[in-house]
């Protein structure tokens, strides 16, 4: 598996680790992720935009968790 990669081997490891869930992707550092970049799994691409595990906040899409608006010292999520 891992000679068919076009990645380097600890990267096919996260790949293959971010398969389950965006969660799962996050916690590997693949999150967002788009098509062709290790971590994008067509699952986790919910509006088939090529972007998978983006962050929903406002009825906006927020690529970085940096841009999800934030109150006091707590950051709104999901």
């Amino acid at each position: 598996m891992f000679l068919l990669s076009p990645w380097p081997p600890l990267t096919t490891i996260k790949h293959i680790a971010s398969a389950p869930n965006c969660d799962a992707a996050r916690a590997v550092g693949l999150a967002p992720s788009f098509i062709g970049q290790p971590g994008y799994w067509g699952p986790h691409d919910r509006d088939e935009d090529g972007i998978a595990c983006e962050l929903f906040f406002g009825g906006r899409i927020h690529r970085t968790v940096d841009e999800i608006p934030q109150i006091g010292d707590r950051a709104l999520r999901w």
